[in-house]
């Protein structure tokens, strides 16, 4: 594919260098674009990277990087030939790369509109290379990449909103200044420690299943989730709990937790619906809840007496049915 380059001005971001359709959609994404910047028209390739940053210019990219659909196969030699890039329009694909170890031929990057994902990345060794980056239009993916065992401090240290979902699987990272989630903050079977001392709302749902190799996840600013929470076998994200939370917009699910209850959410007063199930301790902690949207479930809690559970419930303000049942059969 040929290519084009042509200066933006700042009056001309959203029409030539825009990543959709409405300002409400780019606004966040094109207030991070530098004043002038040089489009490279179309997709980056294997076959075309070289020619991206020819001239002595920050460049922004009309396209994508790399495919989605493919191993990308870049090694760190690629990637450094894209250090002038600062701003992506689609999405940035770093998939099944043998040979990667660094991300620092990203380290310009301001904005990307579409999404980045960072998949199966067996020799990558931190994300230092997106710390300059601010906000991601789309979704953020971190999975499998085998070798990020230690979190680096500040790896992720300029994101301050993803547009759309994060999902996490087997990959360290730090959030220090995301303080917004416009999808779902998705946590699952990985051996991670996060941290997002900055996040106050997810827009979506936060689902954290099964993180028995979790070194500790840090929520402690986070007020609202708007949609559902699911803690699902949570040996350990109660370190240091989620403190401010004060309302879920949809279904909280509590399932396999600990003896030693349930600590961490004492400010939690309001949710959509309840469901608390295989709880291994004797009390439900949760001492600011005062109202429940729709419906109550909880049972198989095999140490929780069902008068402890139908007292929890009778402070409540239930606007759906309950059910209590097969709870203290331990």
């Amino acid at each position: 594919m040929p290519r084009h380059r042509f200066l933006c001005s700042a009056m001309l971001l959203l029409a030539a260098c825009g990543s959709g359709d409405s300002a409400d959609d780019t606004s966040e994404v094109s207030a991070d674009r530098p004043e002038d910047c040089l489009t490279f028209d179309g997709d980056v390739t294997l076959e075309n990277l070289r020619d991206v940053c020819a001239d002595d210019l920050p460049v922004c990219v009309a396209g994508n990087v790399f495919e989605a659909e493919e191993p990308s196969r870049v090694s760190d030699a690629d990637l450094a030939a894209l250090g002038c890039v600062v701003a992506v329009d689609g999405d940035v694909n770093l998939i099944q790369n043998e040979d990667l170890g660094t991300l620092d031929g990203l380290a310009g990057l301001v904005t990307v509109g579409g999404s980045v994902t960072v998949q199966s990345n067996p020799s990558l060794e931190n994300l230092l290379g997106l710390s300059s980056l601010r906000t991601i239009g789309g979704d953020l993916t971190l999975t499998s990449n085998s070798n990020l065992d230690e979190l680096e401090p500040g790896s992720m240290a300029a994101l301050e909103t993803v547009g759309g979902s994060v999902r996490l699987y087997r990959s360290y990272a730090d959030f220090p200044a995301l303080t917004t989630i416009r999808g779902d903050l998705d946590y699952h079977e990985s051996g991670t420690t996060l941290g997002f001392n900055a996040l106050t709302r997810i827009e979506g749902s936060l689902l954290v299943i099964g993180d028995s190799y979790l070194h500790f996840i840090e929520l402690n600013a986070l007020t609202e989730v708007g949609a559902d929470l699911v803690l699902d076998s949570n040996y350990s994200i109660w370190e240091h709990g989620m403190p401010g939370l004060q309302t879920v917009g949809g279904r909280f699910e509590l399932s396999g937790e600990p003896m030693d209850g349930v600590p961490g959410l004492g400010s939690l007063s309001r949710v959509g619906s309840l469901s608390i199930t295989y709880l291994e301790c004797a009390d439900i902690e949760l001492p600011g809840l005062e109202t429940v949207d729709s419906d109550v479930y909880i049972a198989y809690n095999r140490f929780l007496a069902p008068e402890t559970a139908e007292a929890f419930v009778d402070r409540l303000s239930v606007g759906g049915d309950i059910l209590l049942e097969h709870n203290g059969e331990g």
